[in-house]
């Protein structure tokens, strides 16, 4: 009766430890290796505004758009109550060009996204879709081109992407 009291013990002893040390492990889980700052938000956030600043501001010359606005947000990427990290949006609105028809200039606009490293897939209609690194980029024309530019999941602490979530939009400038 001792022994299998014992046994008994032993087992519970080991489903205790083994069922514990799985809920410590899905407690940390993502958590561990993620930032507890803003490292990794602040460097999507820089990539984006070069693009912005550089490539995307030659791509609207190239295509005769001309830039009326833009918003960029942020929001939690994975849970509401397992966030992973911080998702950055941007948005810009464009004038359409007087001059060019809206397969030129997307043709345009997706010519000097090439020439940065951009990887361009040919545009449909009027639709013009590309990648760089983990960075997307699309192009949609009509009465004005909406341009949305978005980025994957930068990893962050639970806290530092509540925090972002919680940060209204922002406007976009222009300026290079």
């Amino acid at each position: 009766m001792t022994r299998r009291a014992t046994g008994r013990g032993a087992l519970l002893a080991l489903v205790l430890t083994l069922g514990l040390g799985g809920l410590g492990a899905l407690a940390g889980c993502g958590t561990d290796e993620a930032p507890d700052d803003d490292s990794t938000v602040d460097d999507l956030v820089q990539r984006m505004d070069a693009t912005i600043g550089g490539p995307l501001h030659d791509a609207a010359d190239a295509g005769g758009i001309a830039f009326t606005s833009g918003t960029r947000r942020m929001t939690i990427c994975g849970e509401d109550y397992a966030p992973v990290g911080v998702s950055v949006g941007n948005i810009m609105k464009f004038q359409a060009p007087a001059d060019l028809p809206d397969e030129e200039a997307l043709r345009a606009i997706g010519d000097v996204l090439t020439g940065d490293g951009w990887q361009v897939e040919q545009p449909t209609g009027e639709r013009l879709d590309a990648t760089k690194d983990d960075l997307t980029l699309s192009v949609q024309a009509g009465v004005a081109y909406v341009v949305n530019l978005d980025g994957e999941c930068a990893e962050t602490s639970d806290e530092v992407a509540k925090s972002h979530d919680e940060r209204p939009s922002e406007k976009i400038v222009w300026d290079r």
